[in-house]
């Protein structure tokens, strides 16, 4: 049998994109995992398992496969003590001539991103797999996974990652004052706050100097601290100044790292930025899917809104934007806009939004069928 490549996942993350930080209170067991074979005369069978606080759902899929031909069977389960308990096949999602009505299997992780699943004997007969190793998805942050710090991955002293009670000090000391009031989004069970800090204000009271900061979300089932999941600065910087475009540029290569400043920088898991002209994507790779994330700029003047929808990889480090703009008749700077995003942090709050939406149909799935009826109905 051979290990064959399955389809990417695709979730859907609804939010303007840690904590009980780090999720390191979470089963090992949690995710979203998937693997499967192929025994080389093009018939497969593919696995998908999802784990969310306790319960679980197995759907396995074959096409062609011994002794289960084409067959979908979809299970849902309690988790104990590393296995399934009671497991419930879900005869409206299944060919249920075709699927076995009961079976156990015990489940343990190994490996960062793997997830390796045992079949009870009577399962293993009749489908000939004594073991199958499944790949994340996607998985809660933990603690072990936090990025090494990257030299440089601030702006006046501000990182990611910070709580309210740090930044908004640092913001205060360097002349900046909130403006416009912060951006809500609310639901149901979460609060999700976007700010904007502005100084140097002109005769128009508009700031030329404005910082943005997007927090994770306060959420209903979690106690802990909104941190800033992305930090941005707009400078307008005026002739006044006096400051060079070469200058400016010198003094961000000391900071940052030579580089050619008007493009996304991508770092390395590791903490180190790639080769001169490598940094535009992430080249990192692996089973982990990339979510969509829109970061909230600093707007070009006190009541627009301004947005850069983009995508975050788990495999991936931080990224800092970078733009500048100069006069060329004078040589000096005029603009100055840098966009520091932490993969960590959207990381885990993207896991306890969609873990905690998902768990609830997991468990009312599961209750649902092992409580319904078995005695056939008078007709």
């Amino acid at each position: 049998m051979h290990v064959f490549n399955p389809l990417a996942m695709i979730a859907v993350f609804s939010f303007v994109c840690g904590s009980a930080w780090g999720q390191s209170n979470s089963s090992p067991l949690e995710g979203v995992w998937f693997g499967g074979f192929s025994d080389g005369a093009n018939n497969q069978i593919r696995f998908d398992l999802t784990a969310l606080e306790g319960y679980g759902k197995l759907k396995i899929t074959s096409r062609g496969w011994p002794n289960i031909g084409h067959s979908i069977c979809e299970y849902r389960f309690e988790i104990a003590d590393s296995r399934s308990g009671a497991t419930y096949l879900n005869s409206v999602a299944s060919t249920v001539d075709r699927c076995p009505e009961r079976f156990g299997f015990g489940m343990a992780r190994s490996g960062p991103d793997t997830l390796q699943i045992t079949p009870d004997p009577d399962l293993v007969q009749l489908t000939g797999i004594p073991t199958a190793e499944l790949r994340a998805g996607l998985r809660p942050f933990r603690s072990e996974d936090a990025r090494p710090e990257v030299e440089g991955f601030d702006i006046l002293g501000m990182t990611t990652g910070m709580a309210e009670d740090e930044i908004e000090p640092i913001l205060k000391q360097n002349g900046f004052k909130a403006i416009d009031g912060p951006a809500v989004q609310k639901w149901s069970n979460r609060t999700m706050t976007n700010e904007i800090w502005g100084r140097d204000f002109d005769e128009a009271k508009k700031p030329q100097d404005m910082i943005s900061i997007q927090w994770t979300s306060r959420k209903d089932w979690v106690e802990e601290p909104a941190r800033a999941m992305a930090i941005g600065r707009a400078w307008a910087i005026p002739d006044s100044a006096a400051i060079s475009l070469t200058t400016l540029e010198t003094a961000l290569e000391e900071k940052h790292g030579p580089g050619n400043f008007n493009q996304h920088r991508y770092y390395n898991r590791d903490g180190t930025l790639p080769p001169y002209g490598n940094t535009e994507k992430c080249a990192a790779s692996g089973p982990q899917q990339a979510y969509p994330f829109r970061i909230v700029l600093p707007p070009a003047r006190p009541g627009l809104k301004k947005f850069m929808d983009s995508t975050i990889s788990p495999h991936c480090g931080v990224r800092i934007d970078i733009r500048l703009g100069g006069n060329r008749s004078t040589g000096r700077a005029n603009l100055l806009e840098i966009v520091l995003v932490d993969p960590d942090i959207a990381w885990d709050e993207f896991w306890q939004v969609w873990s905690h939406e998902n768990a609830v149909e997991l468990e009312d799935g599961y209750h649902s069928i092992s409580g319904a009826t078995q005695a056939a109905p008078e007709l």
